[in-house]
């Protein structure tokens, strides 16, 4: 048993029970990175969509790609290098990336070459949920699925996922309060 997303997990959907999400569609966010003297300038351009700005993401990373598209940006680079990505929107060649933001504030990343930082108040709603999958060929399969649904319909009942996402950092109570898109 593992998580995925949903989007990954139908490509193998005759090989695996998909049991109700984890986290719903929407409930996980992602940050608007960018390089640090281009956030304010950004935060401006930015409204419901994208549509005055360049970011850079990669077609493997499916759920960022479809989102990033619904969001229409006026520019949409493949790069499959999460580093070279990260230097590009350094360096003001791209504007901004989608990243998962971490449990500090401020948010940004670094490394040898680059500084990204979130743009504050703005954040992304995955367009997509996410599952544990159980593959069907183990001879416990159907039992463990079951088992599953019932429990996790029992921990949303209680609003138990939610919360120990949250006391992990998986989800950032850091962001609750800003704006969606």
């Amino acid at each position: 048993m593992t998580q995925s997303w949903l989007s990954q997990a139908q490509t193998i959907k005759d090989d695996i029970y998909i049991p109700e999400p984890i986290i719903e569609k929407g409930a996980y966010f992602a940050g608007i990175y960018t390089s640090g003297s281009n956030k304010v300038s950004l935060r401006n351009k930015i409204s419901k969509v994208l549509s005055q700005i360049s970011v850079v993401s990669s077609r493997a990373r499916l759920v960022d790609w479809v989102t990033l598209k619904a969001l229409k940006p006026k520019q949409l680079h493949h790069e499959d290098d999460w580093i070279t990505m990260a230097k590009l929107v350094s360096y003001g060649w791209v504007d901004a990336m989608l990243v998962s933001f971490n449990n500090t504030h401020p948010f940004f990343y670094e490394g040898q070459g680059y500084r990204i930082e979130a743009i504050e108040g703005i954040k992304v709603a995955l367009r997509d949920s996410r599952h544990f999958v159980i593959s069907r060929h183990h001879p416990y399969a159907k039992e463990a699925y079951n088992a599953l649904q019932l429990g996790l319909e029992k921990l949303k009942a209680h609003k138990f996922i939610y919360q120990a996402y949250h006391q992990c950092g998986f989800i950032t109570p850091l962001v609750d309060e800003w704006y969606t898109l």
